[in-house]
């Protein structure tokens, strides 16, 4: 055993799980910021509060988007996710930033992107830097304008760490909730959800008894629907991801609290629970009424 793993294991064992664990963090973001991913992430330093003091909507893809009118949204900063340019209406969000996550999209990504920007082109689009190596490969990043982030620590942690867009943020199971951790690094003070309905774990239920996907803001292209059902996962992976997603949005809030960010969710009847809920309409008007 060599002394750096020895000592390693001695630190494990007798240093505070708080101290430990911020020494691991400080050893990631060394290793990190020597890389030519690391000194991609610290040009996101533009992007520092760049929004101060204003307020935000991130959308996800649940039904509720189907049944609201978009257009209310035309004026606003907003961030969409994934597949959301598949709703019909898409275009009449004036959408601000579009966040990818899943790398599921990073196999083709210059097809998905091309599909995003067909429908309404966003000032900005943020990888997930899992889909870093595609995004060299075909030069993508003189063509649109991209932001790549990294996850690499546990939601947990942002009790003692910083949300920094320069660094490594949070493993989550929702691209919404790193949409919520970069709209707080670029300095939002209200950030409204919409579409979080939380029902994508009837999508699950779907696709194990082989029915048509149906809970999201859009109808899923086919060809679509085959690329999700050759995901092996369990049901245990599945429920378990649940729990993450729902503590995750528990300590972002939190966090967001501490921060005097409001964190606010505006879908309605969302199983979400653990967020302040409100009104679009009543946001809007409000807005307009200053």
């Amino acid at each position: 055993m060599n002394y750096i793993t020895y000592a390693n294991r001695i630190l494990t064992k007798f240093l505070p799980n708080k101290t430990w664990k911020k020494h691991l963090y400080k050893i990631k973001c060394k290793e990190l910021s020597e890389s030519e991913l690391g000194n991609l992430l610290k040009t996101n330093q533009r992007l520092k509060d760049i929004h101060k003091g204003q307020r935000c909507f991130v959308l996800g893809n649940g039904p509720s988007l189907s049944k609201i009118d978009l257009s209310l949204l035309k004026d606003e900063i907003t961030f969409t996710v994934n597949d959301l340019y598949y709703n019909e209406n898409f275009d009449k969000i004036n959408t601000t930033y579009h966040l990818f996550a899943d790398p599921l999209y990073f196999t083709e990504l210059e097809g998905t992107i091309m599909k995003l920007t067909n429908k309404f082109s966003p000032k900005g689009i943020f990888i997930e830097s899992s889909g870093y190596q595609k995004m060299v490969q075909n030069d993508l990043n003189s063509k649109y304008s991209i932001y790549v982030y990294a996850n690499g620590i546990e939601v947990d942690d942002l009790k003692f760490m910083q949300m920094d867009l320069c660094k490594l943020l949070p493993y989550y199971c929702t691209v919404v909730q790193s949409a919520i951790t970069i709209a707080s690094y670029m300095g939002f003070r209200e950030i409204y959800l919409l579409g979080c309905d939380c029902t994508g774990i009837l999508n699950y239920i779907d696709r194990v008894q082989g029915q048509k996907i149906k809970n999201y803001a859009f109808d899923l292209p086919e060809e679509e629907q085959q690329k999700l059902k050759v995901i092996k996962v369990t049901s245990e992976n599945i429920f378990f991801e649940w729990y993450h997603i729902f503590k995750s949005y528990r300590i972002l809030r939190e966090i967001l609290k501490g921060k005097n960010i409001k964190l606010i969710n505006l879908t309605e009847n969302s199983i979400l629970d653990s967020l302040e809920k409100g009104n679009l309409k009543d946001v809007i008007t409000t807005k307009q009424g200053k």
